[in-house]
């Protein structure tokens, strides 16, 4: 059974609030993603279950040739080290919650080992910081989402 399947059928078999939905057509299987990431997801969604929001991802693993055709500017998507969420209204999130949301990620997004902090983000190319979370509109369709991102 594909997970996405599993994710939606395991939730509404139980009469509860899906608050994990993938966009038809999103390349979604966790299987290949960077363990990172499943990290990150999951912080994102406990998140949207403390709030009552739906995650909406909008994009997961996308080809080198699409993030060409798109114009992307990195290849997290191609490495299976990033995915997009939708920052919808329809789906829960108000300025206030996306600013909550930020916040909620810089505080949670990091494992550690021993007595070190390591941060899962990916290095900003402009600030050479770790960024997990960049929040913009595009003009390919999606409008304003967050696009979080885990380092290799």
């Amino acid at each position: 059974m594909p997970l996405k399947r599993l994710f939606t059928s395991w939730k509404s078999k139980r009469n509860r609030t899906q608050y994990l939905y993938i966009k038809k057509g999103v390349d979604f299987d966790m299987m290949f993603m960077n363990p990172k990431l499943v990290k990150l997801l999951g912080i994102v969604l406990m998140f949207c279950k403390n709030h009552d929001i739906t995650c909406e991802l909008t994009s997961v693993y996308r080809t080198a040739a699409r993030d060409a055709q798109i114009g992307a500017v990195s290849n997290t998507h191609s490495t299976d080290r990033a995915f997009d969420l939708s920052l919808k209204e329809s789906n829960g999130f108000t300025k206030q919650k996306i600013i909550e949301l930020e916040k909620y990620v810089l505080q949670n997004a990091y494992e550690t080992r021993g007595p070190h902090k390591y941060y899962l983000g990916a290095i900003s190319k402009k600030t050479k910081k770790h960024r997990p979370i960049y929040i913009h509109g595009n003009s390919v369709g999606d409008g304003i989402h967050a696009h979080l991102q885990v380092s290799p």
